[in-house]
């Protein structure tokens, strides 16, 4: 048998209207902030999830508790290095402190992936394999709107 090293730090919330709590689970994990105006959080999605609705009431819930809310909806399905370069520089000009993956396994991975760009620079290749960066990763919530990709437990 292989030798391995597991860390698990998954926090994970279930429950029906959870989306609506979203806000302030951000407070809780941030210790709550004294200024959450000055936090933005970033949401990561996709067109369809936009379309049924689940993008706005997140946005809701993150805004009721203060936050500010970019949003990327230009997510792809399996998202390439192409894709999470597009979604990068769409970030780094609203220098967001945080982060949001709202969707399936696509949307979950752009955002699990841009927090490496955001928090080391580089290209997604330069991440492949395992403990490749030892800088401080923005905080990270994943809100799956699929089951069955995992996504949201995996690194």
């Amino acid at each position: 048998m292989k030798e391995f090293d597991v860390s698990l730090k998954t926090r994970i919330v279930s429950g029906s209207g959870c989306i609506d709590r979203l806000g302030r689970l951000w407070l809780a994990l941030l210790n709550n902030p004294a200024s959450p105006k000055k936090f933005t959080i970033l949401l990561v999605t996709d067109s369809g999830v936009s379309a049924a609705g689940h993008l706005e009431r997140a946005r809701t819930a993150l805004m009721a508790s203060g936050f500010k809310v970019a949003v990327y909806d230009g997510v792809r399905e399996n998202p390439g290095e192409a894709d999470i370069e597009a979604c990068w520089m769409f970030a780094a000009r609203q220098r967001p402190a945080g982060l949001v993956g709202l969707g399936g396994g696509s949307a979950m991975d752009t955002a699990k992936a841009l927090n490496f760009l955001l928090a080391a620079g580089g290209r997604m290749s330069d991440y492949q394999g395992y403990d490749r960066t030892s800088r401080p990763m923005l905080p990270l919530v994943l809100v799956p709107t699929t089951t069955g990709t995992g996504s949201e437990v995996q690194s």
